[in-house]
């Protein structure tokens, strides 16, 4: 009976064992593995606004499921943006420049192929139909790749994870890049003895313990020393050693830390909504001046709302702000103004 069961037992563990096996094939059988344009190296990533010469160069590198052996080309599409007068940009259509054949990379310093992303300010200017009268310091110009392979697939800057779009890791592979439009300055404008002084370890132990001992959050908690109390002849209470107590106490606001802001800010759902929301209309934005915009706009319920549906859609969650409305509501004005001006 023993060795009958003993058997049992084993002809569950190999069922067991090749049901498993059938899941993590079907598992396998549906994955796809995409590719990206990993940044090697940003050599120069300005044009010079008084030199139609000056040139960007940035190396890429491709890898895909074959190591590089998908690769087919690379297309570059550019945007102008255009920054001045404290209006809202103005960005242009998107406009196609050229093409990276796979013939334009190598494999010289690397086992994966790679190129060089390369054009002149000229270039830029004449892609875009525009003069060098219509640019002004601070415009920029968006280059976006797009990386299509030989079985027929595409991947563009939208089929990318925040984590190779935004960390500063090896794999980072933004498919997108900003070039500014800046007028370098002489040398001799910084010549000079220049010091730089390193933050105090001493003083950020002092501010969190404050944040421990709670003086941050409540002013009864703030501890002095009453033999070195003072009063100036005008009535003012100072102690010695520096410092004055403040007349009006504006406690460290707790609410913007809660996790779920931060778990928002660092996957990058709140600058990946607005960059889609202006996406869709940028010209309601475009007679309201930066001023204007920190003053008296207000984000609406429906955008608030349109976030939520977003973020639980992307990350296939069941999230609500209802505690927390106005607090969200203010980091989307901030992406909002950051992208905008």
């Amino acid at each position: 009976m023993k060795n009958f069961t003993i058997i049992l037992l084993l002809l569950c563990l190999i069922s067991c064992s090749n049901d498993d096996e059938e899941v993590l094939d079907q598992v396998f059988a549906d994955l796809e593995i995409g590719a990206i344009l990993r940044t090697v190296n940003i050599e120069n990533g300005e044009f010079d606004i008084n030199d139609p010469s000056s040139a960007i160069r940035i190396i890429i590198e491709e890898n895909d499921d074959e190591d590089g052996e998908l690769l087919d080309k690379v297309d570059i599409q550019m945007r102008f943006i255009d920054r001045d007068n404290g209006l809202p940009n103005v960005i242009s259509s998107e406009t196609y420049v050229k093409s990276i054949g796979f013939q334009d990379f190598n494999r010289a310093n690397s086992t994966l192929p790679r190129a060089s992303v390369e054009m002149t300010y000229g270039e830029a200017m004449t892609a875009m139909n525009i003069s060098a009268d219509q640019v002004s310091c601070g415009d920029q110009f968006l280059l976006r790749l797009e990386l299509h392979l030989t079985d027929g697939r595409t991947f563009y800057l939208e089929d990318a994870n925040f984590y190779i779009i935004a960390m500063e890791s090896f794999n980072n592979s933004p498919f997108c890049y900003t070039i500014n439009v800046a007028e370098p300055l002489d040398d001799d404008l910084f010549i000079g003895n220049y010091f730089y002084e390193k933050g105090n370890k001493d003083y950020y132990d002092d501010y969190a313990n404050r944040i421990s001992s709670g003086e941050l959050l409540d002013p009864e908690k703030i501890e002095v020393a009453d033999s070195l109390k003072f009063t100036t002849p005008k009535g003012k209470i100072v102690y010695g050693g520096g410092g004055i107590i403040p007349d009006v106490f504006v406690a460290l606001d707790a609410s913007m830390q809660n996790k779920t802001i931060s778990f928002l800010l660092r996957r990058g759902l709140v600058r990946n909504f607005i960059f889609e929301e202006l996406e869709k209309d940028r010209t309601v934005y475009h007679n309201i001046k930066r001023d204007d915009f920190i003053s008296n706009f207000e984000v609406s319920d429906d955008v608030l709302f349109g976030f939520q549906d977003y973020v639980n859609r992307k990350r296939s969650l069941d999230l609500t702000f209802v505690a927390y409305n106005e607090e969200v509501k203010q980091y989307l004005k901030a992406e909002l103004g950051e992208q905008l001006y």
